[in-house]
C-alpha cells in the first residue's frame, strides 16, 4: 500500500515547485489561482491553540477576509522534502492592514496527496495577538 501511495506522489522537485508557487500566490494576493493547488479537504494549522481551517473554500475565504498581513512577501531562507511532505523555513517582511510593520520567521510544513497540497502546518515566532 505505502509503494503505491508513494508512486501517486509528485518527485520531491514538483513539490518545492508547487510550494513555491502557493508561497508566490499569497504574497500576491491571488487566492482564487491557490484552488488548482489544494485538495477539497486541506488542511491549514496555524497557531497553537486556534482551530484549523479545513477545506480549500475555507482557506481562500480566511485569506481574503481573515488574515491580517496587508502585504509581503515570504522569503524562503532553505527548505528540506522528503516522502509527501516539504518543510520551508521562512521570513515574513510586510504590513499589517493597520500600516503596523511586520516581521517573523516561520516553518510551514506542507503535506501532499498526489499533486494537491493536503495540509498546511505553520510554526512561527509571531505573537498570537498579531495572527488575525
Amino acid at each position: 500500500m505505502a509503494k503505491s501511495m508513494v508512486a501517486r506522489l509528485p518527485s520531491l522537485e514538483k513539490m518545492k515547485e508547487i510550494m513555491k508557487t502557493y508561497l508566490e500566490l499569497v504574497d500576491s494576493g491571488r487566492y482564487d489561482e491557490l484552488f488548482p493547488l489544494l485538495s477539497e479537504k486541506v488542511v491549514y494549522q496555524t497557531l497553537k491553540g486556534r482551530a484549523p481551517i479545513v477545506g480549500a473554500s475555507k482557506l481562500i475565504q480566511y485569506y481574503k477576509e481573515t488574515r491580517v498581513p496587508g502585504s509581503g512577501a515570504h522569503g524562503i531562507v532553505y527548505f528540506i522534502a522528503e516522502d509527501n511532505k516539504v518543510a520551508s523555513f521562512l521570513r515574513m517582511k510586510g504590513v499589517m492592514k493597520d500600516g503596523s510593520k511586520l516581521e517573523f520567521e516561520a516553518v510551514d510544513i506542507f503535506t501532499f496527496e498526489g499533486d494537491k497540497i493536503a495540509g498546511i502546518r505553520t510554526f512561527t515566532d509571531m505573537a498570537p495577538a498579531v495572527s488575525g
